[in-house]
């Protein structure tokens, strides 16, 4: 069963992964940020829906943003809403990202695909077509305000033009998580 994983995971990482339940490529939902992928990788923090803290690393390949969890700025965050981050923080978060788990990935490039072809820039006509059991639904303010998004197993297309929980036909996909 690990040889098969390990075999899926290198067949994934070649040129044209896609993003699929697991999340996208090598960078795998629950596991570390593979090394490979941590070279050159941008610290990232930011602050989500009710302030949360909210950190991870931006990927050069695949171009995403993984967000771990128990990295140091989610306590100093909770403590210093809105503050520049110290250095000593993004340093200790680099030191230990081989061991952060990733919770959540952000595809924000049309480089990458879900299943049925799905992709950042997508219309909502599209997703719907490629998505036939998937759910429409609205977050109160995650990243926008309302968040409009289309769920299909662990991925969700967040969606542009979210007028009171509703999609129209030109609606297009601005990003893809993986949770």
């Amino acid at each position: 069963m690990i040889a098969l994983w390990c075999a899926l995971a290198l067949a994934q990482a070649a040129p044209g992964w896609g993003i699929s339940d697991l999340g996208v490529g090598p960078v795998i939902v629950g596991k570390p940020v593979p090394k490979a992928q941590l070279a050159g990788a941008e610290y990232k923090t930011s602050f989500y829906a009710d302030a949360q803290p909210l950190e991870g690393f931006l990927l050069k390949d695949p171009e995403v943003l993984a967000i771990v969890s128990g990295g140091p700025f989610s306590k100093w965050g909770m403590d210093h809403p809105g503050e520049d981050v110290p250095q000593k923080i993004k340093k200790d978060a680099l030191k230990k990202a081989p061991k952060l788990r990733v919770q959540m990935i952000i595809v924000t490039s049309e480089k990458w695909s879900a299943e049925g072809n799905v992709h950042v820039g997508s219309t909502f006509p599209e997703v719907k077509a490629a998505w036939t059991d998937a759910k429409l639904t609205m977050l109160p303010g995650m990243w926008e305000e309302p968040s409009c998004l289309v769920v299909k197993g662990k991925v969700s297309a967040f969606f542009r033009k979210c007028e009171g929980g509703k999609l129209s036909d030109d609606a297009t996909v601005i990003r893809l998580v993986v949770r």
